[in-house]
């Protein structure tokens, strides 16, 4: 859905451009910017009636936290910035973590063998 959207709004700058310039070259810019006010004016009176409304019913509250760290000294409220940090440890040959680490998660790239 993003690339046919990303392709058609392309195709659509592209067109708009070939159209812009054809209508200043034969009407001239005066004409050609008047009529873009226009069409803009025109736009924005159809945006009104025909806008989606998903933000009245918009739920803003935070996700329920579904499982918990069990932190084994848990840091109390006025500690701070509290930075956690995972270091993965190998046993395997070099680059094995790596390689078995993306292919459980799905990732797909080059890892270099040093």
């Amino acid at each position: 859905m993003n690339a046919v959207h990303m392709m058609a709004s392309q195709g659509g700058v592209a067109l708009g451009g070939i159209l812009w310039g054809g209508a200043a070259t034969s009407l001239g810019l005066g004409k050609t910017l008047v009529g873009g006010a226009l069409l803009l004016t025109a736009s924005l009176a159809l945006a009104i009636p025909l806008s989606i409304h998903f933000a009245h019913s918009l739920n803003l509250d935070p996700a329920p936290l579904e499982a918990a760290h069990d932190f084994p000294l848990a840091p109390k409220p006025d500690d701070g910035p509290v930075t956690v940090t995972v270091e993965p440890r190998s046993y395997g040959p070099p680059g094995f973590l790596a390689v078995s680490w993306t292919h459980a998660v799905g990732c797909r790239f080059h890892v270099n063998n040093v």
